[in-house]
């Protein structure tokens, strides 16, 4: 089965949305169609202008015909670079790359989730994307100076000595303390920098 990538053009404003799909451009004009009503919108803008216009204010075409999906994504970046469309709020081929997220946004984001703790899930997750993340000299430099001369509450400090002392260190830990402490420059001293 092939796949398309497709165009939708406003007549009212002249503004145009650029996807791919392997369903047919009927099939997912429809989607499209309905999408507006639905609870969860994933082309915001596109979705706003059909329930703002109609769906009649718009004219669908199939800009390209593709082999495989994996063709028809590649040519979807292809056109938006290319043509610019008003609609997409990425840079196609499935992902978010490209979206800018505004500060209000991002905000908004951070207030709905203060105060809910993570379930164990998430902590996990987030586990998970940090391990074995490697971290530039300039990008832990920056880490470095932002703690430095940083005051802790004498409260933070008792919580941190409760947890050093529930922390059991091995001998694998200590070799590499050891390590990481002969990397570090010293003063005329012998005190570390």
């Amino acid at each position: 089965m092939t796949s398309i990538v497709y165009m939708a053009t406003n007549t009212v404003n002249g503004k145009r949305y650029i996807g791919a799909t392997s369903k047919g451009l009927r099939v997912r004009r429809k989607q499209h169609e309905q999408a507006p009503n639905a609870k969860r919108i994933t082309c915001r803008y596109f979705h706003a202008a059909i329930k703002k216009h109609g769906a009649g204010a718009f004219e669908w075409t199939v800009l390209v015909r593709c082999e495989s999906f994996a063709d028809a994504l590649k040519a979807e970046v292809h056109l938006i670079a290319q043509m610019k469309p008003e609609y997409n709020l990425t840079l196609g081929g499935q992902g978010t790359a490209g979206r800018t997220v505004s500060k209000e946004a991002r905000l908004a984001a951070s207030l709905s989730r203060r105060g809910r703790p993570q379930t164990p899930e998430e902590k996990q997750r987030q586990i998970e994307a940090q391990t074995g993340r490697k971290y530039s000299e300039s990008h832990r430099a920056a880490i470095s100076a932002g703690k430095r001369g940083k005051a802790f509450s004498d409260e933070h400090k008792a919580r941190l000595r409760v947890a050093r002392a529930r922390q059991v260190v091995t001998e694998q830990m200590r070799e590499k303390y050891r390590q990481n402490s002969a990397r570090r420059p010293r003063d005329a001293m012998g005190r570390m920098i």
